[in-house]
């Protein structure tokens, strides 16, 4: 049976190329979008769940849906170093923990949500960041992406 995806971030610049690489698998890719817009490839849905965040309503946006890709995120910072940091906790902590309650809901098989490697820090020090490492996130972007990976550890222990 081919499998439908959900991916969030689908217009990104990485969401793009993920989409279009899962269509030439043969996966079905439903795309959760801001605003309408135009879908490409056969094997394309779009679904406007609007900005991601504490509201966002995804129930029909998961109907159907065997794995959902979540890859939108809040990333530029525009008047600042730390002025959007509720904009940023908004969006990658608490919009991703609500798509990853709803997706639990739901019955989605797997969420995989792309974080970010500044969740670790700025810099190695002499060797390349592993699992083990602790979280050293740096600034507003950093620490609500981490926040968003706890969201979805919890939400994928049922808390």
């Amino acid at each position: 049976m081919t499998k439908r995806v959900l991916v969030t971030g689908a217009t990104g610049f990485v969401g793009r190329t993920l989409c279009e690489a899962l269509t030439l698998r043969g996966v079905r890719v439903r795309r959760a979008t801001r605003a309408p817009c135009a879908a490409s490839g056969r094997d394309t849905e779009v679904c406007v769940v609007g900005e991601i965040g504490s509201r966002t309503q995804c129930d029909r946006a998961l109907e159907g849906v065997d794995w959902l890709m979540h890859l939108a995120a809040r990333v530029h910072v525009l008047k600042g170093k730390e002025r959007n940091s509720a904009a940023f906790h908004e969006v990658n902590a608490l919009g991703t923990g609500r798509l990853a309650a709803a997706a639990a809901r739901s019955g989605v098989a797997q969420f995989v949500y792309l974080s970010s490697v500044k969740v670790n820090g700025e810099a190695t020090l002499g060797a390349p960041y592993s699992a083990s490492d602790q979280p050293r996130p740096a600034d507003s972007y950093a620490r609500s992406t981490w926040e968003g990976e706890i969201a979805v550890r919890d939400a994928s222990l049922g808390s």
